[in-house]
C-alpha cells in the first residue's frame, strides 16, 4: 500500500497538470485569428473606418449672398425642373444650382405649401454676386425674371420668414412669364442697398423723363436707372399722388450715396454732383400705397 506522502505528491503533479492545460487553452482562445479573418476563412480581415468618402457636391460653389444663414441643402437642377423642399427654421436656406448661359433668360418661382411658408428668393452669380432679389411679388411668393450676363453655375437661393414647405419651379426662355405688375429690364444693374425690399420695377430713365408708378404693396421698391458724366448735377424729384415715398441714390458699385424723404412737403428730392461717370440708380419705396411721379432733371 502506497505511503500517504506518495499519494500527495502524485495528486499535486496531476493537478499541476491539469492546471497547465486550462491555462493553455484559454490562452490560444483569447490569441486573434490570423489565419481566417474569422468566421468562414479567407485571409486578412478587412480593416474599418469611420471616414467618409468626399461627396461630388464638395466641389459645388456655397455662396449666401450675405444673409449669413446656415445652409443646410444644396442642389443642383436643370432649367424646366420643379424641386419641393421644406425649411424647418428661420436661420436655414436651400441653394439650388443651376447652368446658365449668357443672354438666356430664366424664371424662377417660389410657391409656398399649404403651412403658409413666406419664402424669399436671392439669385447669385457663378462668382458669388447677388444678382436679384424678390419677396411678396405672387402674394406670399417670390418670382425672379433675369436675363443672365454670363456663362456659369448660378445659385438661386431660398430662405423663409415662416417654416414649412414650398415648391421651387426654374424656367427659361419661351417659358418665361413676367408676374402682372412687374416691370423688370435684366439688361440693367439691380442694387437694393440692402435695404430687403422686393424690387418690382427696374426699368432706365433720361434727364427730362417723367415717368409714373403706383405701389400695391409697402414692402416693394422701384429701380430707376440712369447714365451721369463725372461733374454732372441732377435733380431727381418724386412727387405722390397717394403714395408717401422715399428716395434713395444708389452708386454704379452699389453704395448707397444718399437718402431723402420728406424735401418738400412728403416729397423726397435729391439734388446731386457726380464725381465719377457710371450707371446709377434713384430707387424708390413708400410708406403709404398709391401713385408717384419720377422726375429726373438737368
Amino acid at each position: 500500500m502506497p505511503s500517504m506522502n506518495n499519494i500527495r505528491y502524485h495528486r499535486c503533479a496531476l493537478l499541476t497538470v491539469l492546471a497547465a492545460v486550462l491555462l493553455t487553452a484559454a490562452a490560444c482562445t483569447a490569441l486573434p485569428d490570423r489565419t481566417g479573418g474569422g468566421v468562414g476563412g479567407g485571409g486578412q480581415p478587412e480593416p474599418t473606418t469611420t471616414a467618409t468618402q468626399p461627396s461630388n457636391m464638395a466641389d459645388l460653389p456655397l455662396y449666401d449672398g450675405g444673409d449669413g444663414y446656415t445652409t443646410s441643402l444644396t442642389v443642383v437642377m436643370v432649367i424646366g425642373e420643379q424641386r419641393q423642399g421644406r425649411l424647418e427654421a428661420l436661420n436655414e436656406a436651400h441653394n439650388y444650382l443651376f447652368q446658365g448661359s449668357a443672354g438666356q433668360a430664366v424664371t424662377i418661382r417660389v410657391e409656398g405649401g399649404e403651412d403658409g411658408t413666406d419664402t424669399r428668393l436671392t439669385l447669385i452669380d457663378p462668382q458669388g454676386a447677388v444678382l436679384a432679389r424678390a419677396d411678396d411679388v405672387e402674394g406670399r411668393d417670390p418670382v425672379l425674371v433675369y436675363t443672365l450676363p454670363v456663362d456659369g453655375l448660378y445659385t438661386a437661393r431660398i430662405d423663409t420668414y415662416s417654416p414649412g414647405g414650398y415648391t421651387l419651379t426654374l424656367s427659361g426662355d419661351a417659358e418665361t412669364i413676367i408676374p402682372e405688375g412687374v416691370r423688370i429690364d435684366p439688361s440693367l444693374p439691380l442694387f437694393d442697398a440692402q435695404d430687403g425690399y422686393n424690387t418690382t420695377v427696374l426699368q432706365p430713365i433720361a434727364p427730362g423723363d417723367v415717368l409714373e408708378g403706383e405701389f400695391a404693396s409697402v414692402f416693394d421698391a422701384h429701380n430707376y436707372v440712369f447714365r451721369a458724366r463725372a461733374g454732372q448735377t441732377l435733380t431727381i424729384r418724386v412727387r405722390g399722388e397717394g403714395a408717401d415715398t422715399r428716395l434713395k441714390l444708389i452708386g454704379p458699385d452699389g453704395v448707397l450715396l444718399e437718402v431723402q424723404d420728406d424735401t418738400d412737403g412728403e416729397d423726397p428730392i435729391i439734388i446731386y454732383t457726380f464725381a465719377a461717370a457710371g450707371l446709377y440708380t434713384a430707387r424708390v419705396d413708400t410708406w403709404v400705397m398709391g401713385r408717384y411721379t419720377i422726375a429726373l432733371e438737368g
